[in-house]
């Protein structure tokens, strides 16, 4: 992950980091995205269970 984030910084595109599956899905809904990576280990809600 740090290494995906660095390189969009590096690039000048906006990050945003959550922390948990319900976290991401909430920030989906209030706000437009271009590219969404979910863990498919990630807390709460992993990257698979949104489909």
């Amino acid at each position: 992950m740090k290494m995906l984030t660095g390189l969009l910084a590096q690039r000048n595109y906006p990050i945003e980091v959550t922390l948990s599956g319900q976290e991401t899905i909430n920030k989906l809904v209030a706000s437009q995205f271009d590219l969404l990576r979910m863990d498919v280990q990630i807390l709460v809600m992993d990257g698979l269970m949104p489909r």
